[in-house]
């Protein structure tokens, strides 16, 4: 939505500037008819005017727009899971920041992923990446891991194991 109207503002911009060219050259070659180019130069004046709204326009669709992405960000970064570290990742071991082009939500939690493949196949198993990615990051990280989480990491690798 941006680009189209960022286009539709420039076109009217070019509209506007066009009927002003014409109107300053028609001034400068009309000695005569001072009623004809008072005419044309509020003809002119009126386009100026319609592009300055344009404008005016345009800009606060885009300031909306703008807001409006940003505040998704924000709400995005204060539910994002594991530290923006990949799930899928840190399931098989690896320290790897995901990145947000590739984001899935789980339990209103939101995950970025490594790459498209590793988003697909977070979807396909949520539970198995999301349940104990954390404790995996915990982990990997060094610092100490409740026993509970402990058990739901060893019985995912089990699972993975006899590859379900």
């Amino acid at each position: 939505m941006e680009n189209a109207v960022k286009v539709v503002a420039g076109a009217v911009v070019v509209l506007a500037l066009t009927v002003a060219q014409n109107v300053s050259a028609e001034k400068g070659m009309m000695a005569q008819g001072s009623m004809m180019m008072d005419e044309k130069t509020a003809v002119g004046d009126e386009a100026v005017a319609v592009v300055e709204e344009a404008v005016v326009a345009a800009d606060e669709a885009v300031a909306d727009q703008a807001v409006a992405q940003a505040e998704q960000a924000v709400d995005a970064v204060d539910n994002l899971a594991v530290e923006g570290y990949c799930p899928v990742c840190l399931y098989h071991g690896m320290l790897t920041k995901g990145k947000s082009k590739f984001s899935a939500i789980y339990n209103e939690r939101t995950y970025y992923l490594d790459n498209q493949e590793q988003l697909d196949e977070f979807n396909k198993n949520q539970e198995k990446y999301g349940s104990v990615a954390a404790a995996k990051l915990k982990a990997l990280m060094g610092e100490e891991v409740p026993e509970a989480a402990v058990d739901a990491m060893e019985h995912m690798d089990h699972m993975k194991d006899m590859g379900k």
